[in-house]
């Protein structure tokens, strides 16, 4: 029995071609890789992203996906997200401590400017860690 074709054709051809170099991915794995590239794929900034990335980014999503449920549905379910840490680089740079901190004055100074206060904060301060786990995945 033949297997259906993979949707994942209109994937940017990098990642396309590196998800097709990716054999080590496991079996079990490729299906769940494959359906979070293709969401990927719905958004044309993420594709125009994904094909300026630099290869070794484009190389890692697959294995990152793989390894990383909570990593996968972020980025599909937030696509922005993707999209702004590809195009700031930081993917590809470690922070300092000094740079970690520097970011995290502004979550406070978002967050008490705003008129939900303490409920702001919370909501900011989880954006901060969603972008900082998947970043450093």
């Amino acid at each position: 029995m033949t297997q259906p074709p993979s949707k994942t054709s209109a994937a940017p051809a990098g990642i396309e071609r590196e998800l097709a170099a990716s054999p080590t991915l496991p079996p079990a794995v490729r299906p769940l890789v494959e359906r979070a590239l293709e969401a990927l794929t719905d958004n044309p900034d993420l594709v125009a992203a994904l094909s300026e990335a630099p290869d070794e980014v484009r190389a890692s999503i697959p294995l990152v996906f793989a390894t990383s449920d909570f990593v996968s549905q972020c980025c599909t379910r937030d696509p922005r997200l993707l999209i702004e840490l590809v195009r700031s680089g930081d993917l590809r740079r470690p922070l300092s401590r000094t740079d970690f901190a520097a970011r995290a004055p502004a979550i406070t100074a978002e967050a008490s400017a705003a008129p939900g206060g303490d409920t702001d904060f919370i909501a900011a301060l989880r954006r901060w860690r969603k972008r900082e786990m998947v970043r450093i995945a």
